[in-house]
């Protein structure tokens, strides 16, 4: 019995496996031209599904890369994304080619500055070293040097850093981790 099972299974199975798979259907090409070919501004740009935040997120792209704008919908863009669909940013996080080479350095600049910390009747110097990540993201900061006497003041200060960002820096088309040296003074 279980021999004739076999025999019954084995050519059926020889079979299946000879069929070539069936082609997946492709999503239609969009033949629009674009209107402007620009560049994201920010360290990382949500792509949406529509014209709208919350709009379900579709792709993510990063500072300085190249994006093809096929519409312009009042604060909103229509961009071609690399699989070939659409989606939608705020025209804002968007850069022209003339402030991408403002922007797109190997010097760090900030995106979102670190908050100042108050610091009462302190006087000094607080020096703290942040390693930045590749997206710009602040992920350790140390203390180097405080002479202002309150590592209260210091945690503050580090706590501040800590939120900021930096625009990625890029060299030779590459985005690279850096290590940045911020100085406080009171």
């Amino acid at each position: 019995m279980r021999n004739r099972l076999l025999l019954l299974l084995v050519p059926f199975l020889l079979f299946s496996c000879t069929q070539k798979p069936k082609p997946v259907a492709q999503a239609a090409a969009d033949s629009r031209q674009p209107v402007a070919i620009m560049y994201v501004g920010i360290p990382s740009m949500l792509i949406h599904s529509f014209p709208t935040t919350d709009s379900p997120v579709i792709s993510k792209y990063g500072f300085g890369e190249t994006v093809s704008v096929l519409s312009h919908k009042g604060e909103w863009a229509e961009l071609r994304m690399f699989d070939n669909r659409s989606g939608w940013v705020l025209t804002s996080e968007l850069m022209t080619a003339e402030q991408s080479k403002e922007r797109v350095s190997e010097v760090p600049h900030f995106y979102r500055e670190p908050a100042k910390v108050e610091g009462g009747r302190s006087h000094g110097q607080i020096e703290m070293q942040a390693k930045v990540g590749a997206d710009g993201v602040v992920t350790t900061v140390l203390v180097t040097k405080n002479t202002t006497g309150s590592t209260a003041l210091a945690d503050q200060n580090v706590e501040a850093l800590k939120q900021a960002q930096f625009y990625p820096i890029t060299q030779k088309g590459q985005r690279l981790t850096f290590t940045y040296t911020h100085s406080v003074w009171y």
